[in-house]
């Protein structure tokens, strides 16, 4: 039941995104975004029920933005390792990826590389 639940918050993640982009359109003399492809980052291992089922949603992301998607498996740590990518990386909505549970439990039970209220939008 784990693994729907972190399924399920992964296809907000990426429904969120698409809302955002389709707002974009609504200010004056924004940029067109996406202008270029965007990476997304997990932590699930390949092969995996979150793997397989993030990929189909990024495809159907990429038909929608019209942009190539790259995506980038990055396990370990409880999801950690992706996580530390994002946070590093430039905050200019062209990397992105999903926050699954045990990375917020991570946070509360170790000290990790990451604060979810600082370090994410």
């Amino acid at each position: 039941m784990e693994g729907r639940s972190s399924v399920i918050k992964t296809g907000m993640v990426l429904l969120s995104l698409a809302m955002c982009v389709g707002l974009t359109g609504l200010g004056g003399a924004q940029e067109k975004y996406p202008d270029r492809e965007i990476t997304f980052i997990t932590g699930a291992q390949a092969g995996t029920v979150n793997d397989l089922i993030t990929r189909a949603l990024c495809t159907r992301a990429r038909g929608i933005l019209g942009q190539n998607i790259l995506f980038l498996n990055k396990p370990g740590a409880s999801y950690g390792l992706s996580l530390v990518a994002v946070k590093n990386a430039k905050p200019d909505g062209y990397t992105i990826g999903g926050i699954p549970s045990g990375g917020v439990a991570a946070q509360l039970m170790q000290k990790v590389a990451y604060d979810f209220r600082r370090d994410f939008t």
